[in-house]
């Protein structure tokens, strides 16, 4: 007997397994999704909701929208697919070239080829992957090695877990807490810095650093916490990372008042 239930929509679980779902009560009461615009989702009685489940926001651009419509059309119209073994496309050079432009710090270290032991950024250049990179590069250590300095660990860890939104031209830029390796004023870097917006993340206290005071700073503070509602980074994570959390408390407590 089929399990589709009377919709014009199939939905049928006899041929199809729903992934991380209670197949038995998706049978019952079929959730169904018709149509998407912007941020909303609406169903097959014809109710909207917001596109973000559990934190899965898989769609940031939204739905629906034109201009990537016409993109997509555009490319379509002129290439829809090649397969790339001994052949390429140029929109895939072109699209690693943008990325590398922002990416390059962490790439500017040697690797382990088969053929050779090169810096990546080299190696790409040679085989005509990017052009030359027409920037100076920043480049995190790995924060765990002690042979450098507290500054260039802590630098480092902010700017590989925090930096990719926290820079002047992320997705936190409107907070002006600036947590890349490119940026070099105090201010911008936290320190003795009032908070934009945090709300309850702010944990009460005034700075984002404080100089001499890890546990009255809020940078620290949200490290610390698990609460999805105050902790940074704000996803990926369900844990507290005690050694970079003890690494930073002590930067902080090391700064001069």
């Amino acid at each position: 007997m089929s399990s589709e239930k009377r919709t014009s929509v199939p939905n049928s679980l006899n041929e199809h397994w729903m992934p991380f779902t209670s197949n038995k009560d998706f049978k019952e009461n079929p959730k169904l999704i018709v149509e998407a615009k912007g941020v909303y989702l609406k169903n097959h009685h014809g109710k909207t909701q917001i596109d973000a489940s559990s934190g899965l926001f898989c769609n940031p651009l939204g739905h629906g929208r034109k201009e990537i419509i016409e993109a997509i059309t555009n490319q379509l119209n002129t290439l829809d697919y090649c397969q790339p073994f001994q052949q390429g496309f140029g929109g895939s050079f072109e699209l690693a070239t943008r990325i590398s432009k922002h990416t390059p710090g962490n790439l500017n270290k040697i690797f382990d080829y088969t053929d050779e032991s090169i810096n990546q950024l080299t190696k790409w250049i040679k085989l005509n992957f990017i052009n030359e990179i027409e920037m100076e590069l920043n480049t995190p250590v790995n924060w765990e090695d002690s042979t450098y300095s507290l500054d260039e660990r802590v630098r480092s860890y902010l700017d590989i877990n925090c930096g990719h939104c926290h820079s002047s031209t992320g997705g936190a830029n409107s907070t002006g807490l600036y947590l890349d390796l490119t940026e070099v004023r105090p201010k911008h870097l936290g320190i003795n810095k009032k908070p934009v917006a945090t709300g309850r993340g702010s944990g009460g206290y005034k700075y984002s650093i404080f100089p001499g005071k890890s546990e009255e700073s809020i940078l620290l503070h949200r490290m610390i916490s698990t609460d999805p509602g105050v902790m940074m980074p704000e996803s990926g994570r369900s844990l507290s990372h005690q050694e970079a959390i003890q690494m930073i408390r002590e930067w902080i407590n090391e700064m001069e008042t």
